[in-house]
């Protein structure tokens, strides 16, 4: 671990670590030291990973503390305490996550993956029942590290820990599609941006993903109808602001990462209905329902990749 390029920040969360360990009076550097130290350090993209994902980091503080509980161990000044295994795993599965990534560092949100990749310490525990999934943590990474996302998505501004070498754009297919996501879900009076409503667009718009719907001979107006069947007007005020529900979010997530994955110059609107393929909801149960599969879909994505400025 010591020959690994660890950035100054990571190197600095860890020693923070330890300085947590010894004001809980523990005698040893553990998964919730490492995830405490992370948010107080407040700066890294791991912070800003999760404040996209609008998790409390205060309330996360307090219920790791409330866990963890005040140990026994005098206080010292001497913060050479052990790390437990799960600590070190944690340390392993971030080098782990930075290699799949094909990054020449570990930087904090590498730090925060390998918490939760961990999944048993108290750490991931708590940020797993704070609603942080392994997945969304590390598609909102991709996005921070290398991705653009439309205006249409409010309070996911350009980051300042922004990679100019890994710049991915949605192509203007997936914005117009967002774009008319929106429009459906006002025109219908609903509280949130769903998959349906994006499917609805996808179908719509007429461009890369209805080709491959096509192409795996899926009938168009078969979706279309079943859509239409799931209609509903809302209680909403018909506002144009409003916000996209978990699940969009997280096929919107999928789709960056499924570009990212497949090394695609663009991310297009047939990533997006692989998204909306694995995420749970109404645009997935009609896809399935007209006999849509995930595999059939990649596989005719990989034959036709989208082009850059290309639908």
């Amino acid at each position: 671990m010591n020959g690994y390029n660890f950035t100054d920040r990571v190197r600095k969360v860890l020693q923070m670590a330890r300085e947590e360990a010894a004001r809980l009076r523990h005698e040893y550097v553990g998964t919730e030291h490492i995830l405490l130290a992370v948010i107080r350090e407040g700066e890294g993209v791991a912070v800003a990973v999760l404040t996209n994902l609008n998790v409390d980091l205060e309330g996360i503080c307090q219920e790791v503390e409330a866990i963890a509980k005040q140990g026994k161990a005098a206080r010292t000044g001497d913060f050479e305490l052990p790390y437990t295994s799960r600590a070190k795993k944690v340390l392993e599965l971030a080098m782990s996550e930075a290699r799949e990534m094909n990054h020449s560092y570990v930087g904090s949100e590498h730090l925060l993956l390998g918490v939760l990749r961990e999944e048993k310490g108290i750490a991931a525990q708590v940020l797993t029942h704070a609603g942080v999934t392994l997945d969304l943590a590390r598609a909102e990474t991709l996005r921070l590290l290398g991705t653009e996302v439309p205006p249409e998505i409010p309070g996911y501004a350009r980051p300042a820990q922004w990679h100019d070498e890994v710049q991915f754009v949605f192509s203007p297919s997936v914005s117009k599609v967002l774009r008319l996501a929106r429009s459906a879900a006002t025109t219908l009076r609903q509280n949130a941006i769903d998959t349906e409503h994006l499917l609805v667009a996808l179908v719509g718009e007429d461009g890369q993903a209805v080709s491959l719907l096509r192409s795996v001979g899926t009938p168009i107006e078969e979706i279309a109808e079943r859509l239409r069947a799931k209609r509903a007007v809302g209680t909403g005020d018909g506002r144009f602001d409003i916000p996209y529900s978990t699940n969009a979010l997280q096929a919107i997530w999928q789709a960056v990462a499924d570009a990212l994955m497949l090394r695609h110059e663009s991310v297009g609107s047939g990533h997006l209905l692989l998204g909306l393929l694995r995420v749970p909801g109404t645009a997935a149960d009609v896809l399935a329902a007209s006999g849509v599969t995930e595999s059939q879909v990649r596989e005719k994505l990989l034959q036709h990749p989208p082009q850059m400025g290309a639908p």
